[in-house]
């Protein structure tokens, strides 16, 4: 009996969900297709000559290229995109190695002080404080109460980043999974910023600040992401794993333990399998044959989240090394 619940238990907490966070999902862009379409509703976008490119994962023609001068992707003024008074946030990836001022992602309304808007955006001079690669998430709702969330420089390598507004108390931006910055000011207006379009690359109410650089799986929410939903968003398995993105009914994996581990893992299996050890970018790190309980040294990988594949049913299962 203690077998089982130790199965229930462990299986239920490690055994990975390849529909990530799905929950409040307004608008989905992988760019997985070639092409700025909507993978969740009818929202597409429309590329004006950005052009596709590798993602982080190495994957050709899976993300988008800007060049910094007229390249946008448009995708419309949608209901989706209109939050009021609600929380909402937005996930994406970005790359970037030019010292500017542009526009990641944007719906924006009025260019005066009294401007509505949400963005994200490389931070150049005059703002930048001394750094011209910061990232800046701005909130503004009607022109009341903006808040302002910034990263220290980012450029020069893919990086996860999420805006995160809870409309009562705080906006704040992550990188990587980890939280890095909060404003807590006051708002009382609304995001709906009716009449301008959701845009990557550039403003266009504006007509400028054209980003340089990458974007690529833009995902959309109604809701503010709690810490594990932006963990989760970063630990994304490389799409085109497609023997990974599966997890069969049948479960021949039993449990895994400890997890988290520094040194030993111990798992036990059904059935005499061979079990494939792969990192987040799908590297195969190590290989071994098991039957009944195994001992696997896992003391020479280096710190972080790791995939144990069984070759027999395909199930896959999550566990960090520390």
């Amino acid at each position: 009996m203690k077998k089982t619940l130790l199965f229930f238990s462990i299986i239920g907490l490690s055994a990975i969900s390849f529909g990530q966070v799905t929950s409040g999902l307004v608008a989905k862009y992988s760019f997985n297709n070639g092409n700025a379409n909507d993978e969740v509703g009818s929202n597409n976008g429309t590329v004006n000559g950005a052009t596709l490119t590798a993602d982080r994962f190495g994957n050709a023609n899976m993300a988008y290229s800007f060049n910094g001068t007229n390249n946008y992707i448009d995708f419309g003024d949608k209901p989706e995109f209109q939050f009021g008074a609600n929380d909402f946030s937005i996930s994406l990836w970005v790359y970037y190695t030019v010292a500017q001022q542009g526009i990641i992602i944007n719906k924006r309304g009025g260019a005066t002080s009294s401007y509505n808007q949400y963005s994200i955006m490389v931070i150049g001079s005059p703002y930048s404080g001394g750094s011209s690669n910061k990232l800046w998430g701005f909130f503004s709702p009607s022109g009341s109460g903006y808040r302002a969330t910034e990263t220290g420089d980012q450029s020069g390598a893919w990086h996860h980043v999420v805006l995160n507004q809870r409309y009562s108390d705080s906006s704040s931006i992550y990188i990587d999974g980890q939280f890095i910055d909060s404003d807590l000011t006051a708002q009382n207006g609304q995001f709906n910023v009716a009449g301008f379009p959701l845009v990557a690359g550039y403003s266009s109410e504006q007509n400028g600040y054209f980003f340089n650089g990458k974007i690529d799986d833009i995902q959309i929410y109604n809701k503010a992401l709690t810490s594990t939903e932006i963990d989760d968003l970063f630990n994304e398995l490389n799409p085109t794993l497609a023997s990974i993105n599966k997890i069969t009914l049948k479960q021949n994996i039993l449990f895994i333990s400890p997890n988290p581990t520094s040194s030993i893992l111990n798992i036990e299996v059904k059935e005499q399998t061979q079990i494939s050890i792969t990192n987040v970018l799908g590297d195969i790190v190590l290989t071994q044959t098991i039957n009944g309980l195994s001992k696997i040294d896992v003391s020479n990988l280096t710190s972080g989240v790791y995939f144990i594949q069984d070759s027999k049913s395909g199930q896959a299962n999550k566990f960090i090394k520390e």
